[in-house]
């Protein structure tokens, strides 16, 4: 069950969509506004994830274990 509401607007987009309906096993179920689901699906932005991953691959001083 996917909810598509308003309210989750800054998360909802195109990415998201994609990923609940390719990832549904056997059906899913959209709840919410046809508005917002179809801004939702034209909503096409680069979201970085905030993470210090690279840098800590980089680290000179880490352990092989």
């Amino acid at each position: 069950i996917m909810p598509i509401v308003r309210q989750h607007y800054i998360m909802l987009n195109k990415n998201l969509i994609y990923t609940a309906i390719t990832r549904a096993s056997k059906q899913l179920i959209i709840i919410g506004s046809v508005a917002t689901f179809k801004d939702s699906a034209q909503r096409d932005y680069d979201l970085r994830r905030q993470t210090r991953l690279t840098s800590r691959i980089n680290q000179q001083d880490y352990c092989d274990d």
